[in-house]
């Protein structure tokens, strides 16, 4: 039987020699290298780390979906940098491709209006190949204006 899932209390008040001990004993049985490998340190739990990571402010439309950060501890202002992830369940290459194209040209053409120090990853969907680029870039503002990284105008 399971046992329930780890609290937050039992993570941060369990050592990491306990941790050890409790895979040893559930893979006690396991004829894997994986209790060769929890021996030597070398295997962790995926995942087991994730607790800890920061909470990134994500935006969705049915086209697309925004993730960004604002980069810190930087002593001059730096432009705004995009990242694209485009699946294969978008499209055939040469639609993620054009997708592709257009977003970085939306992003050069309104870099300036946007926020400095943000990095942002841009998510298309299938629902994006079937956007013009007059579509796409007023989806892709929509976006940069709902997460406030847009510059006020002056």
């Amino acid at each position: 039987m399971p046992r329930p899932e780890v609290t937050s209390a039992e993570r941060a008040s369990t050592s990491t020699e306990n941790w050890k001990l409790q895979l040893i004993d559930l893979f006690a049985e396991d004829r894997s290298p994986a209790i060769d490998l929890i021996r030597r340190g070398e295997l962790e739990l995926a995942a087991d780390n994730t607790y800890d990571l920061p909470h990134r402010p994500l935006y969705n439309l049915p086209a697309l979906t925004l993730v960004y950060r604002m980069r810190e501890n930087s002593s001059a202002p730096k432009p705004p940098r995009l990242g694209l992830s485009v699946s294969r369940k978008v499209g055939k290459a040469h639609d993620r491709n054009l997708v592709k194209r257009r977003l970085r040209e939306i992003f050069r053409i309104h870099q300036l209006e946007i926020t400095d120090n943000a990095e942002m990853v841009i998510i298309p969907r299938k629902e994006a190949c079937d956007f013009d680029y007059l579509d796409l870039e007023s989806a892709i503002l929509k976006l940069f204006s709902r997460a406030k990284l847009l510059k006020e105008a002056v």
